[in-house]
């Protein structure tokens, strides 16, 4: 039960409230409200919206980027790419076809426009995907040990081709064991920088929090007393280091597959694309009852993407790094922005 529904009501959505005989801007705040549930790192929620006659602005908001941990950028636009996954599933349920197109401004992207068609027609489409989107979290809890998914589920996701990006998954237990490395590793070392550990701070929270964004305590596994105090000692002590042995525990027990998303080439419109997939995979995860949890860490440096590529044997740039499986527990939700403090 949530404690502090008021910034948990995001999540609240009826498909049966869309707004069938409204004007197009009604029904364009209802898709944003889908692009509001897709994940971002420390569930920041970088972005705003903008409504401009047929179309629907999603513009990076500088103010949340996280300017210690993704200098890049890369994966704001990553989490730019997944509201754009979330809300194109959203209007293609509800029949409304739409084009993408990026707004640029000296080779970077500033924001994506979808465009809309309001030739609506009610899609009966078992395979849609809509449902799923406002049950999905991020868990980060351990999953069931030797329970794998259907070979047909990872099959469809292994042959995806479209973009020039590639989606891999690694069971094998030398490469488990070797990306475990890297993620450990990484983790430490970002940990290390004390800039690193204040800005991630700022986005803990209480498992009692009234914050809209941010990660409570028990999205973390951390129980309620100690996320009191979480972001205090997550501010002074590297963390990582000291949960070493119990995070690899998890990885190395208790994960039975990660997933990496690779793109052929490594620009902005690589790391929107590799959003995308992510999110849809896992809302289709989601509806499989799978679990899925992303790390940024061992993605931000050259150092630890080459050591992927690696270790794949791939000459594709690794973009997003995640665990799956079958969940031994589902947390709750995290907090979640309104479309209207959102949308400009």
């Amino acid at each position: 039960m949530r404690k502090n529904k008021d910034n948990y009501i995001s999540w609240d959505i009826n498909i049966n409230d869309f707004p069938y005989d409204g004007v197009l801007s009604d029904k364009l705040k209802f898709f944003i409200r889908f692009g509001i549930l897709a994940p971002s790192g420390h569930n920041s929620q970088p972005w705003y919206f903008v409504i401009e006659d047929n179309s629907i602005i999603i513009c990076p908001d500088y103010n949340r980027a996280l300017s210690k941990s993704d200098p890049e950028r890369r994966q704001l636009l990553i989490t730019i790419g997944c509201a754009i996954s979330n809300i194109l599933t959203a209007s293609n349920y509800f029949g409304l076809g739409s084009v993408v197109e990026y707004i640029t401004t000296d080779s970077n992207i500033e924001g994506v426009k979808i465009k809309f068609d309001n030739k609506q027609q009610m899609r009966v489409d078992a395979s849609n995907l809509v449902e799923a989107l406002s049950t999905r979290r991020t868990n980060r809890y351990k999953y069931v040990a030797n329970q794998l998914p259907d070979t047909n589920f990872l099959n469809q996701w292994q042959n995806y081709h479209e973009d020039n990006t590639r989606m891999i998954f690694i069971n094998d237990y030398f490469q488990k064991n070797s990306i475990v490395d890297i993620i450990i590793e990484s983790g430490v070392e970002a940990m290390d920088d004390v800039s690193f550990r204040q800005e991630l701070s700022h986005y803990i929270k209480s498992n009692w929090t009234k914050s809209k964004f941010g990660m409570p305590g028990f999205s973390l596994n951390i129980p309620a007393p100690a996320s009191l105090v979480a972001s205090w000692m997550i501010r002074f002590f590297n963390m990582s280091k000291l949960n070493k042995k119990s995070d690899e525990k998890i990885l190395r027990e208790h994960t039975p597959l990660f997933g990496i998303i690779c793109t052929k080439n490594d620009n902005q419109e690589d790391w929107v694309n590799a959003g995308r997939l992510f999110c849809s995979f896992s809302n289709t995860a989601e509806e499989k009852k799978l679990a899925v949890a992303p790390f940024a860490a061992p993605i931000q440096k050259a150092e630890y993407r080459g050591q992927i590529k690696k270790i794949l044997s791939f000459n594709y740039t690794p973009q997003i790094i995640f665990r799956f499986g079958y969940p031994s527990y589902i947390p709750g939700h995290t907090p979640r922005m309104l479309v209207e403090d959102l949308l400009k």
